[in-house]
């Protein structure tokens, strides 16, 4: 029987997957849209329930003593392992074994030629300004990111002025950079297929009455990630979108389209742990004066998780049952906020530097796009059909991991990609 085994996705559980599987010597291949590695866990800064950085992946038996770290997990070296990257899955064909057919790229600089010397970077004559996360940033068309693989530099060809070389020019190695390499169409051989699809946070735009997109100092807790990781926009300071002062008043609000018949009808059960964390890195390890109040239905710290909503109540952050009635920008970019406590039976205003909104999670566009080329079955939420089993989809042979399960912390999407190794490695002996 061929052993290959095809991950789709390049969050932490395909590549947990992908490293138990070929250590045990199974061929794999992963399969990422991304042009690196990782998904959302480069935005997400810390992990709960350990605090660690979100880069910890199971480290390969080849290389004994290697730390669990992301980037020292041995992954690109691994000779079971194959990564592709910028690519894209156009057909899943076959019952097993499966023929895949992708296009890769186009790929324009060679990742392993790059000495990430930065050469090309300061040559660069093209600025452009991110239009996503906290839409502060501003970098060069070609780029690097810190904590990514491959540890390469990027380039959004699109971007760039017509006829421009000097990119190439400024290279020190010959052949590393090519502005008009072309996709590739390849078509792979598996006997089992993981679907290890990432989600994405619903957009708050349409509430209209919380701002979002309107006013500047309304963010997301994903946002609000960002901004607290030392290496992202504002170097770990905690400000004001509106003119970049220190954020002194901090609301967050639960519950964001989440338990919502309008839009997401169920709980995604890991946002107020996701809140408690943020909360307590912002007063432990930014600006303990800093108030932050913690706007809530119902707390669902499931668990071990619990500890973040007891070590949060001890640290002085305050959490008010009730929910947020209007949000008002002043002529200064401060927002008063009028809340119903409802724990006290009234209507409280308060002035907020910064309004953070926990909204819950569902599947991405490109995962149900994946999951309609693998014609797997999806539940009235769109998250795929579980029975008893949880990895096991309507299709023999195809796994689903990661969040297109359901909401899933870190442990939770570790053990689902265990879970989904052993029943491969089961089938394969």
């Amino acid at each position: 029987m061929m052993k290959k085994a095809c991950i789709i996705g390049s969050g932490l559980s395909a590549l947990n997957a992908a490293v138990e599987l070929a250590d045990s010597g199974i061929e794999v291949t992963v399969i990422s849209r991304d042009r690196y590695a990782g998904e959302n866990a480069p935005n997400l800064y810390k992990a709960f329930p350990t605090d660690d950085c979100f880069f910890c992946v199971s480290a390969t038996r080849l290389k004994d003593g290697i730390r669990k770290c992301f980037y020292r997990s041995g992954i690109f070296e691994h000779p079971n392992i194959k990564m592709y990257f910028d690519s894209k899955v156009e057909s899943i064909e076959g019952n097993g074994p499966f023929l895949i057919k992708m296009q890769e790229g186009p790929i324009y600089i060679d990742h392993e030629k790059c000495i990430q010397c930065g050469a090309c970077e300061e040559a660069c004559p093209k600025t452009i300004q991110l239009k996503r996360k906290l839409q502060m940033t501003r970098r060069k068309a070609i780029y690097h990111r810190l904590q990514c693989l491959p540890y390469s530099y990027y380039i959004d060809r699109e971007a760039c002025p017509p006829d421009c070389e000097e990119c190439i020019k400024a290279c020190p190695v010959e052949g590393v950079i090519n502005l008009n390499a072309p996709p590739k169409h390849l078509e792979l051989e598996a006997s089992v297929i993981i679907l290890a699809l990432s989600y994405k946070e619903f957009d708050p735009t349409n509430l209209t009455q919380l701002h979002y997109n309107t006013y500047k100092n309304v963010i997301t807790q994903v946002q609000l990630a960002r901004m607290l990781d030392p290496t992202g926009p504002t170097e770990g300071k905690i400000v004001r979108r509106s003119d970049n002062r220190p954020a002194k008043r901090i609301f967050m609000l639960q519950c964001v389209g989440s338990r919502d018949v309008e839009n997401l009808p169920y709980c995604s059960e890991i946002c107020c742990t996701f809140a408690c964390k943020h909360a307590l890195i912002i007063k432990n390890e930014r600006e303990p004066e800093t108030q932050v109040s913690i706007i809530y239905k119902d707390i669902r710290t499931l668990g071990l998780q619990e500890k973040y909503y007891r070590e949060a109540r001890d640290s002085g952050i305050d959490f008010v049952k009730g929910h947020l009635s209007l949000v008002k920008e002043l002529s200064d970019g401060t927002l008063e906020l009028l809340i119903y406590d409802a724990l006290l039976n009234k209507l409280v205003r308060c002035p907020a530097d910064l309004l953070i909104l926990s909204a819950g999670l569902m599947p991405s566009e490109n995962a149900l796009d994946l999951l309609s080329i693998a014609n797997i079955s999806l539940d009235d939420f769109k998250f795929t059909v579980k029975d008893l089993d949880l990895v096991e989809t309507n299709r023999k042979g195809i796994y689903a991991i990661g969040s297109i399960v359901k909401p899933l912390s870190i442990p939770e999407a570790s053990i689902l990609a265990k879970a989904a190794t052993f029943k491969i490695l089961e089938n394969f002996t």
